[in-house]
């Protein structure tokens, strides 16, 4: 029982999401440009002041200490500092979401490098917010993951990332990045009661929020009525 919660929780995770079981199927994902940030902010969700959070770029200690109720904020590295770091395509793509990718891009010699969770006293928190309406089998979900770019391109393609127990499915992206650091949005649907664990969608530019709540997989779960 408790497996199949924590499934729906972080199942409510990346991208305009519909299950593959019955659910309408999405048009043609969008092409929304990219914010460029330099910096990351937010807030973890019942998180004490005082406490360490890190974003897991491999290789550089990106770190910050919370302040009062659990805002953070924490510079991201420039372009010398990601040059190491940077990989190709389908090589740097959410390692934290522990994701497989199928992805094309405009420029074959792009080089990147993608989180979407920060981690702070032992627990990985997600700038996602998930929702469902009283008596409706199904949770929507919507949020940002973070992507750098060594030049400009237009991303495409497919990614399916194992978050244990959920699996997120065929998720299709269409990004257009320029070189930084770009907002990536995320939103969808799981299936209902039928589809827990398995999910589809979308990955796309946004915009940042300063105001952002980050949850962990359990406050998801809370927060989707699952």
């Amino acid at each position: 029982m408790k497996n199949n919660l924590r499934i729906a929780t972080i199942g409510l995770l990346s991208a305009a999401l519909l299950s593959a079981c019955g659910a309408p199927n999405l048009g043609p994902p969008q092409n929304k440009e990219a914010e460029l940030i330099t910096a990351v902010t937010g807030t973890l969700n019942g998180v004490a002041a005082g406490v360490v959070a890190k974003a897991p770029i491999e290789g550089l200690e990106v770190t910050t200490t919370t302040t009062e109720n659990g805002h953070f904020s924490f510079a991201l590295p420039n372009a010398a500092q990601m040059a190491p770091v940077s990989r190709s395509l389908n090589d740097g793509f959410l390692k934290d979401f522990n994701c497989q990718t199928a992805l094309v891009s405009t420029d074959t010699s792009v080089q990147v490098y993608a989180f979407g969770s920060v981690n702070s006293g032992g627990r990985d928190y997600m700038d996602i917010k998930a929702a469902r309406p009283t008596l409706s089998p199904q949770a929507s979900l919507g949020g940002r993951v973070y992507l750098y770019s060594t030049k400009k391109a237009v991303i495409t393609g497919t990614l399916t990332c194992s978050l244990s127990p959920l699996i997120l499915k065929d998720i299709r992206a269409n990004i257009s990045v320029n070189p930084g650091w770009n907002v990536l949005g995320i939103e969808g649907k799981n299936g209902g009661f039928s589809a827990l664990t398995t999910v589809t969608g979308e990955l796309y530019g946004s915009k940042k929020d300063e105001n952002s709540v980050w949850s962990n997989t359990d406050q998801l779960r809370s927060q989707a009525g699952i």
